[in-house]
């Protein structure tokens, strides 16, 4: 009779008829039964007019995908091997829609469950759902189960999916999670897989600064700058690090210059060339007060002014990009009076 109502699309007495099948007659080996049940209880979750993050869908789902798995396990003969197949493939792409719809709806713990079911039925048909499991991963971050969610983005990199990228997002839960040295034991993996990943560089370079390991961050600027020559964030990072490192040179300048070149309306560059030479004016300016040679420190004066001059035209560019800067303004002044 459950055949029957199914054919006619009497979906609720086909579901009460194969449910008491299964009560009053030993049918856990019979393939074709179970691939009945699997269908009625498909059509029922498919149903027009079925809620879609409603529990009772889920259960359809959830009995649908157990009645396919178990035609498969009975189907001694291979009768039935392709049909199954192509309902599984159909509940695998069916449960991952419904888990991405759940998961929009901010339905997370149904939407969960909808991935988890995307990725059993993947597994019965030979291959492991990378969607499905991602999807597991932000749903349960999400959740703030952050834990479970790593484990999920593991199995990401283990079959290289979102590549580099899912080792950026491993680093950042360890770090919120408060495990730093399983956060550089990640970041370092992927470092190891995808070396020349501009974006897992920059992590490992921006962790390194905040540590204050300058040496370490000087060798991966460098490494950042020959993967991205155009960046004029990195020739600013670099050219700092020179000054706070006191790596004093031309060099400096030309690094700020660097990143001008590449963003004209870089304020902070422009600054620091007028913040550096002030500097290196004002170093020569006290220099020339410790000499007793009254030609020497005439000659360093001299060279203090030069220093000076070209900060003030800095500066002055300074004001360009940023009229209303207060730092910007008193430097000026300070300059002006000198």
């Amino acid at each position: 009779m459950a055949e029957i109502h199914y054919d006619s699309q009497e979906l609720e007495e086909a579901k009460e008829d194969i449910d008491l099948a299964f009560q009053q007659k030993n049918l856990s080996k019979k393939a074709k039964a179970w691939l009945l049940k699997g269908k009625i209880y498909y059509a029922l979750a498919t149903k027009v007019g079925t809620q879609a993050s409603s529990e009772g869908k889920l259960t359809y789902f959830q009995v649908a995908v157990n009645a396919f798995e178990w035609a498969k396990i009975t189907d001694n003969k291979v009768l039935h091997t392709s049909e199954i197949w192509r309902n599984q493939k159909i509940m695998n792409a069916l449960s991952l829609n419904e888990g991405v719809f759940n998961f929009n709806g901010r339905d997370y713990t149904n939407a969960l469950s909808f991935f988890d079911l995307s990725q059993q039925t993947a597994k019965s048909l030979g291959f492991k759902d990378s969607l499905a499991i991602y999807n597991s991963g932000l749903t349960l971050e999400k959740m703030d189960r952050y834990d479970d969610a790593i484990k999920m983005y593991k199995q990401c990199a283990d079959m290289d999916y979102r590549g580099a990228k899912i080792y950026t997002i491993i680093q950042y839960l360890y770090t919120k999670t408060d495990h730093p040295e399983m956060a550089k034991a990640s970041l370092a993996e992927g470092r190891v897989k995808y070396p020349k990943n501009i974006q897992l560089l920059t992590t490992e370079l921006n962790n390194n600064l905040k540590d204050k390991n300058l040496e370490r961050a000087f060798q991966l600027i460098n490494e950042s700058i020959a993967l991205d020559p155009s960046n004029a964030e990195l020739y600013f990072t670099r050219a700092s690090l020179k000054e706070s490192m006191e790596k004093l040179g031309s060099d400096i300048i030309s690094d700020y210059e660097k990143a001008l070149k590449f963003n004209s309306e870089y304020y902070d560059a422009q600054y620091s060339i007028g913040s550096y030479y002030y500097k290196v004016g004002s170093n020569l300016l006290r220099e020339s007060t410790i000499t007793d040679d009254y030609e020497e420190s005439s000659e360093i004066s001299k060279l203090a002014k030069i220093e000076y001059q070209k900060s003030l035209s800095a500066f002055e560019k300074a004001l360009v990009l940023k009229p209303n800067e207060r730092k910007v303004i008193e430097a000026l002044k300070t300059l002006y009076s000198q």
